[in-house]
């Protein structure tokens, strides 16, 4: 993916972002172990400095993971809420044909 790939991006992660907003407010029970959850657009060979305007920060490869774009999860929540916000955010960037998947990591 190119960087000017990536900030093309924006209009689909504010949809899922929006998806992810409602569908953490629509979660009543916040309860669970607090969590570091978040939706990961893979985007190998971009500088981590990159100007991307995506709300996000690129993390490099690690673990098993590859490098990529960790978006945001700006609504509140640390359990249920987060979860399912980050699980409807996953779910509207594969429904726009964007390739990413969830990072779990528990606090």
């Amino acid at each position: 993916m190119t960087k000017e790939e990536l900030q093309a991006l924006g209009p689909k992660v504010a949809i899922a972002l929006a998806a992810g907003k409602a569908a953490a407010a629509a979660c009543t029970n916040d309860g669970g172990s607090a969590n570091l959850d978040r939706v990961v657009i893979p985007v190998p060979g971009i500088r981590l400095d990159t100007d991307h305007g995506l709300p996000g920060y690129i993390q490099k490869r690690h673990g098993y993971h590859r490098q990529g774009l960790h978006l945001d999860t700006p609504w509140p929540g640390i359990g249920y809420q987060r979860s399912a916000g980050v699980q409807a955010m996953h779910k509207s960037l594969t429904d726009q044909g964007i390739d990413c998947y969830v990072y779990y990591q528990v606090d």
